[in-house]
């Protein structure tokens, strides 16, 4: 899913309990519990809907430039998509051959 941003299923709520995050799932009616470090993860994609390769390379600076995180963050997120906590979606983009008319436009 390279360039798709990162977002928390519409499907699910979660509550953070001290350090740790449960998250339920409505459609599965599932509940799972995120660890601290998972946590983390989850509260920078609540914030920022990152791509996959932001995530790591956020996640770098944090856990100082540790290369050996992006299998295990890439295994997170996979399990995290699996179980539809997770989704991805594609970055909105405004075409290039779209233009307003000046009749829409009042304030130009």
């Amino acid at each position: 899913m390279i360039g798709n941003m990162l977002f928390i299923s519409e499907e699910c709520v979660y509550e953070e309990l001290d350090d740790l995050i449960i998250i339920l799932n409505f459609s599965k009616g599932n509940y799972h519990e995120l660890n601290l470090t998972a946590s983390r993860i989850f509260k920078i994609i609540q914030n920022s809907n990152p791509t996959l390769s932001q995530l790591n390379s956020k996640l770098r600076e944090i856990y100082e430039d540790d290369k050996s995180i992006e299998d295990q963050v890439s295994q997170l997120i996979e399990k995290l998509v699996e179980r539809k906590i997770l989704v991805f979606k594609k970055p909105w983009r405004c075409e290039e051959s779209f233009s307003f008319s000046r009749d829409f436009m009042p304030f130009f």
